[in-house]
């Protein structure tokens, strides 16, 4: 696959975020429309928070919606954005495309200052409304994560 891949040639799309080693909120969402997501919740002290993950069924246009508000970004998968400016301890992750056995992630991180890493990101946005969308009234678990 390569990076003009037609749409509709991915499978699954996974998205994951890290603050300063840790967990922020991931997601994944199927062909099908099916997916999950989890985010942090923190704790009583850095070093304890709680995930909830939130799982919901096929929805007919969920992946099409998600795959669509990522087009500008799977451009990048497999390069670096550019950057003029880089800001460090920022929130960073990957986003990954999986079509068969074809893997294609772009590494990002929200503190690369550029019009073009600004319109990648303006991507995650919308490509998030639809997760939360989704979520809303799935059926939540927790897990306590204490490092």
């Amino acid at each position: 696959m390569t990076a003009d891949a037609a749409p509709g040639d991915i499978d699954q799309i996974v998205m994951k975020g890290f603050s300063w080693g840790r967990p922020t909120t991931s997601w994944e969402i199927n062909r099908d429309g099916s997916g999950w997501v989890t985010s942090r919740r923190d704790g009583r002290s850095f070093n304890e928070f709680t995930l909830v993950t939130k799982r919901w069924g096929p929805s007919s246009r969920a992946f099409e919606q998600v795959e669509t508000a990522l087009v500008e970004a799977e451009r990048f998968a497999g390069r670096k954005l550019p950057c003029r400016n880089m800001v460090t301890d920022g929130p960073y992750g990957t986003v990954t495309w999986r079509s068969g056995g074809t893997v294609k992630t772009l590494n990002y991180s929200f503190g690369c200052m550029s019009p073009t890493s600004e319109r990648v990101f303006a991507t995650f946005a919308t490509a998030w409304t639809e997760i939360q969308n989704l979520s809303t009234g799935a059926i939540a678990t927790e897990e306590l994560v204490t490092q």
